[in-house]
């Protein structure tokens, strides 16, 4: 019994939140309990000391031990689903003492989860692996890609309080891929239980992410600090709460404790066993209790062996098909994402030319406008002519008339007054001359007359037109609006469900994007083979070519020293025929001088 309690009691041990657990600024009840005020730090109670069989007895009312031939004494869980994996059920807390604890949702998640390793046996599932050091969560940890992940850590992974972890350089890159739990960034701090990747996904997103686990000895106490708080602020978009931890003396009482919004309470017990080995995990196996309880483990190590290549190979052909299937995903999203973007080109290219056939049905209307406008101002100056035309026949009946009166009147004045003829003549003169002064001084006051009316006429149509065209503008305006804001509540209807396409795509998006991201490795890697093959088939063409252009200019080069050749011949046939004709030329010449000296 004291073996098991050197192997199992360690430091301390986190009491589980539910993962609905409280909020910061919510106040909770459970039961008659009403949360109490913040928490104030008190000072540490002094160390407890606790029986092995308390711990014992507490975890075999909700599991079985095994006697394994590996560990020795391994606890396995009673009542998990069967696709469950530890540090599932729950969610982390960020503390002021440790870093992100987890908070189990399990009754029993005080003990497992913070001391002691889990591991994977085939017939068994997760067995958990006694261990002494407590700790915020023996979890190795992983980031990158807009995803967080974590799994437990292998029992070769030791810690010391004095030198903190202790393991080889491939101790973590040994964990099964399936033991990861990965969920996206923004969901961290909720429980992953509703957030997680299929643990088939694991293949896909473990190679976006690196290790960032960093549990760091911290006064003798280990303290997580994978995720630094500032970056669990930024990445959850709310400040995180502070958070601390608060002792209690038995499991009765942590289990019967409120839950606090700002901390958690803390069961930790201490062994006076001098035989105790901190951060050891596995070892011999301790004389139980109550035989009973434990189920005996005879397989040898080649059955075991067989079945862990059994378990690879299934593993192998579990990645296959999920690359297959996540290969199919990605070939539907880009579908989906092609048809989405067809339909949001051939909407843009409704609206515009929707946009179009307004702008050419208000261009018409203007148009339409204005030519009225134009046609009314045209008629108004035709009427104003046709009234001034009418006036002007008017006036010059009027002058005839009176002239014919007067001519008349002349012609009587002549019969009867022919002696004062002459004078009268001059006065009719002068009167004619007056008579003609003040009609051409009533036209002009009647034509500046009508050309007021006119300028009036004018600027009433003027304002006529622009009180129709700021009517048509307001009318035009207060359409445009409507328009505008029936346009922006479909945008932002259209936004609303984008945003909530890509929120439900995003997940599908990221878990794709790395097969992508491989797809393209593999699509670059065969196109530089492609232009590898391409340039030594180019280089052997070239050569060919280069080849062919120097027969080319051989033959060329032999050609023009054939022509060099033929030329020089040439001109040395016509030098000699020039010669031969030059001495034919001399010798007549010759025999004239001869002839010209003989006696």
């Amino acid at each position: 019994m004291k073996r098991l309690a050197h192997r199992i009691l360690g430091s301390a041990a986190v009491l589980t939140l539910a993962a609905a657990g409280c909020r910061p600024g919510s106040t909770r009840v459970y039961g008659n309990y009403r949360s109490p005020p913040p928490y104030v730090a008190a000072a540490p109670a002094p160390p407890l000391d606790v029986s092995i069989e308390v711990i014992y007895t507490d975890l075999a009312a909700y599991g079985t031990w095994i006697e394994h031939s590996s560990y020795g004494h391994v606890w396995r869980p009673r009542g998990v689903p069967a696709d469950w994996r530890p540090y599932t059920l729950g969610h982390w807390v960020d503390t002021d003492e440790y870093g992100l604890v987890w908070v189990s949702d399990w009754p029993w998640g005080f003990i497992p989860f913070h001391y002691g390793r889990w591991v994977w046996d085939g017939p068994y599932g997760w067995v958990w692996v006694p261990g002494t050091e407590w700790g915020p969560a023996w979890v190795a940890w992983r980031r990158g890609g807009g995803y967080i992940g974590w799994a437990p850590l292998p029992p070769r992974v030791h810690w010391s309080d004095g030198v903190g972890f202790r393991f080889g350089p491939d101790d973590l890159d040994a964990i099964e891929v399936a033991a990861w739990c990965f969920i996206p960034e923004r969901y961290f701090l909720e429980p992953p239980h509703g957030h997680a990747m299929a643990p088939s996904t694991n293949v896909t997103v473990i190679r976006v992410t690196k290790n960032v686990t960093n549990i760091v000895n911290v006064g003798g106490r280990p303290v997580n600090r994978s995720i630094p708080r500032a970056d669990v602020e930024r990445i959850v978009g709310r400040p995180v709460p502070r958070t601390h931890v608060y002792e209690v003396r038995t499991p009765q009482e942590f289990r019967q404790t409120p839950r606090r919004p700002d901390a958690i309470p803390v069961f930790r017990p201490r062994t006076n066993d001098p035989r105790r080995a901190p951060g050891r995990v596995a070892g011999p196996a301790p004389q139980l209790p109550n035989p009973p309880y434990v189920e005996v483990d005879q397989r040898r190590p080649e059955q075991q062996r067989l079945q862990a290549e059994d378990q690879r190979q299934q593993q192998k052909s579990q990645r296959k098909a999920e690359d297959q299937r996540q290969a199919e995903t990605q070939r539907r999203a880009e579908t989906e994402r092609r048809q989405a973007e067809d339909q949001r080109q051939a909407e843009a290219q409704r609206q515009q030319q929707e946009s179009q056939r307004k702008a050419e049905t208000e261009r018409q209307a203007e148009t339409q406008r204005r030519a009225e406008g134009e046609r009314r101002q045209a008629e108004a100056q035709r009427q104003a002519e046709a009234q001034r035309q009418q006036q002007e026949s008017q006036r010059k009946a009027e002058d005839q008339r009176q002239a014919e009166t007067q001519r008349q009147a002349e012609t009587q004045r002549q019969q009867q007054e022919s002696p004062r003829k002459a004078e009268d003549q001059r006065k009719a003169e002068t009167q004619r001359k007056a008579e003609g002064e003040r009609r051409q001084a009533e036209a002009q006051r009647q034509a500046e007359a009508q050309r007021q009316q006119q300028e009036s006429q004018r600027k009433a149509e003027t304002e006529r037109q622009a009180e129709t065209q700021r009517r048509a503008e307001g009318e035009r305006r207060q359409a445009e609006a409507q328009r505008q804001q029936q346009e922006s509540q479909r945008k932002a209807e259209d936004q609303r469900r984008q945003a909530e396409t890509q929120r439900r795509a995003e997940d599908e998006r990221r878990q794709a994007e790395t097969q992508r991201q491989a797809e393209a490795q593999r699509q670059q890697q065969e196109s530089q083979r492609k232009a590898e093959a391409q340039r030594q088939q180019q280089e052997s063409q070239r050569k060919a070519e280069d080849q062919r252009q120097a027969e080319t200019q051989r033959q060329a080069e032999t050609q023009r020293r054939a022509e060099g050749e033929r030329r020089q011949e040439e001109g040395k046939r016509q030098a000699e025929a020039q010669r031969q004709q030059a001495d034919q030329e001399k010798t007549p010449e010759n025999g004239k001088q001869n002839r010209a000296h003989a006696p």
